[in-house]
């Protein structure tokens, strides 16, 4: 067994904007622990990686710039132990990383013929106004799958749900929340399954900020290998990554984000 002891002062989140990708906006301090345990590898190389035992957070202090109280993002790890969580490719081959797309304009209601049956046939939701700024058109559904950058090397670990229906793993079931004071004191939480990887992670949104016609934003993020043969390591080889697409992510609600957690030993 590992115990997955993350690093405040290399584990946090830092978001990337589809207005400016050169600028990341970071914030450190994740704390908490993920008790991982190994498998014995198949034939080729794969084995199971289980959690165990979990810290009762993984916390994470949010500091905002205008110097208002602190609040807390909090991710509280359920049903342990999760069995399969994830898998390990120990001598490299497989692609284990994770790639993926949304389209933000699929069409808009009321143009070109396109009605709000065709927005529900393609899986997605219509804007809103108010709150949202593009009322009428419809947001496509997020679509995963492999990173399709091909062997993600020896040691990839993917811990997510379901990227590749061949590869059967169940990723981080937890509940979240983000509210003032300790991650004990929140009262509301909602359910979520986290999809971490130690490859890559490929994000694109297409017609990125409601712009029909815009250049895709696209957004990659490696993270680290693990090592089978030095597994218990503590402090080993290892970083975990998630990176999610939001639409209307920040900027008032206009503009469109890559939200990545990263998560260091």
């Amino acid at each position: 067994m590992r115990r997955f002891s993350l690093n405040p002062a290399s584990s946090g989140i830092h978001t990337v904007s589809a207005l400016d990708p050169d600028i990341r906006s970071e914030t450190f301090g994740f704390e908490g622990y993920l008790d991982l345990a190994l498998g014995t590898a198949d034939a080729i190389g794969i084995a199971q990686v289980d959690i165990v035992g979990a810290s009762s957070f993984l916390s994470l202090t949010l500091e905002p710039e205008d110097g208002a109280e602190s609040m807390t993002f909090c991710i509280q790890p359920v049903l342990l132990p999760v069995i399969r969580a994830g898998v390990i490719d120990c001598d490299g081959g497989e692609d284990l990383g994770v790639s993926t797309f949304q389209d933000h304009v699929v069409g808009v209601v009321g143009q070109n013929g396109f009605t709000a049956q065709d927005c529900e046939d393609a899986g997605g939701r219509i804007e809103t106004t108010p709150p949202e700024p593009h009322g009428g058109t419809c947001i496509g559904p997020v679509f995963v799958q492999p990173s399709g950058v091909g062997d993600s090397g020896p040691g990839a670990l993917l811990m997510a749900p379901n990227p590749d229906p061949e590869i059967n793993t169940v990723g981080v079931p937890a509940l979240v929340s983000v509210d003032f004071g300790p991650c004990s004191t929140h009262a509301e939480r909602e359910p979520t399954l986290f999809g971490f990887v130690s490859a890559r992670y490929v994000v694109q949104i297409e017609n990125p900020n409601g712009m029909p016609g815009d250049p895709p934003f696209n957004h990659q993020e490696d993270g680290e290998n693990f090592s089978c043969a030095n597994w218990d390591q503590e402090n080993g080889p290892g970083r975990l990554i998630l990176s999610l697409g939001a639409i209307h992510g920040g900027g008032g609600g206009l503009i469109d984000l890559v939200t990545v957690f990263e998560l260091d030993d």
